[in-house]
């Protein structure tokens, strides 16, 4: 494995690169960093060159201190590696940056994966919005890290009920890097332009949509506009799994990307 920083605009971005291959970039969700993708890179660097990177603010890349964009960034990534063309792979707002990007870049990309994705131009119900400010509020008022985390780790949309093992993994994640918790969009700006939603119709790649049946339903919305909007796509809704689906049902994660990967791109992963 190849690890290390890349500069960019002052800022040092964290990455790791495993395997040989074809391109494949994941982009994490927006409470948690790279490492949330052990399973996956492990088992797509058997037949890929796996890049993950964590964003600015998140894990070990160094805080926004200044205006930025995530699209912008990782372009720069992708050029630094010397990347030409690559299948991205997002969670939540990981999924909603490479949805920016495949738009903003179609030449550059080659499939996408999107995981409890996000989309520029959708509108969160009252519900969503209530709840992640319930969530955050200990964060918000008191500084209260720890009972931050224990909301989020209990939250029955993030991580299904049954799923001990990766609320466990989800736990270690918030309390062993908080600064995650911090806001890190603070200084992140979106592509000037219509939003995605709006422009979905633009995208002509292969896409696979993954939702956890007990994500909330903001998200099963969001799966649906992105099924509707963007042609050929496919959606699976991944039972015994919520927002981290690929955290909590990694087998069976692995599984459908695979049998994506196998049809969209020239290389089969090796089960």
């Amino acid at each position: 494995m190849i690890s290390g920083h890349i500069e960019i605009d002052g800022s040092k971005l964290y990455y790791e690169m495993m395997g040989k291959g074809d391109a494949i970039i994941l982009l994490h969700d927006g409470l948690v960093d790279c490492r949330v993708w052990d399973e996956q890179t492990a088992f797509l660097a058997r037949q890929y060159q796996v890049i993950r990177y964590d964003r600015r603010g998140y894990g070990r890349s160094e805080p926004p201190e200044a205006d930025y964009s995530n699209v912008a960034d990782l372009y720069t990534l992708l050029r630094s590696l010397e990347i030409e063309r690559t299948i991205l792979m997002g969670g939540s707002a990981g999924g909603m940056i490479a949805i920016d990007f495949a738009l903003a870049h179609p030449d550059m990309v080659a499939g996408l994966v999107l995981v409890g994705a996000y989309v520029d131009g959708f509108e969160s119900s009252e519900h969503s919005q209530q709840r992640a400010l319930a969530a955050a509020r200990p964060l918000i008022e008191d500084d209260d890290v720890e009972q931050t985390i224990e909301n989020w780790v209990n939250d029955p949309y993030f991580v299904a009920p049954e799923n001990k093992v990766a609320r466990q993994q989800f736990r270690h994640f918030l309390t062993s890097q908080p600064h995650n918790l911090y806001d890190p969009h603070r200084y992140s700006f979106a592509e000037a332009g219509p939003a995605a939603l709006g422009r979905l119709a633009e995208m002509q790649v292969p896409t696979l949509l993954v939702v956890g049946e007990a994500d909330i339903a903001d998200n099963h919305a969001v799966a649906g506009a992105l099924q509707v909007g963007i042609s050929g796509s496919k959606r699976v809704v991944l039972s015994q799994a919520g927002h981290l689906a690929n955290l909590e049902q990694p087998a069976r994660f692995n599984q459908l990307v695979a049998q994506f990967l196998a049809a969209a791109a020239p290389l089969a992963i090796q089960s």
